[in-house]
């Protein structure tokens, strides 16, 4: 399930936000606790934030961590749900 929240006026942000939010906790006695890796929000990490080691699990975490260290040890490419080079 991916809960979209957009609205257009930044005065509705804490209500539409506490509306998401809600939703979410509503739903969590249904989900099976797997993330869609395109559908990561900016959420802070107590509220179902992007924690890549738990989306993608250690054994392949690694290899990405791997991968990245090989191509592209600056961390050029950050500016996304990073998975830092090690």
């Amino acid at each position: 399930m991916n809960i979209y929240g957009f609205w257009p006026d930044p005065a509705d942000d804490a209500d539409r936000i506490a509306f998401v939010r809600g939703l979410s906790a509503d739903m969590e006695p249904f989900a099976t606790g797997g993330q869609y890796v395109n559908f990561q929000g900016l959420e802070p990490a107590e509220h179902r934030g992007f924690d890549p080691r738990t989306v993608f699990g250690p054994p392949k975490y690694r290899r990405l961590v791997d991968v990245k260290r090989r191509y592209d040890p600056g961390n050029l490419f950050h500016v996304n749900h990073n998975i830092p080079p090690g």
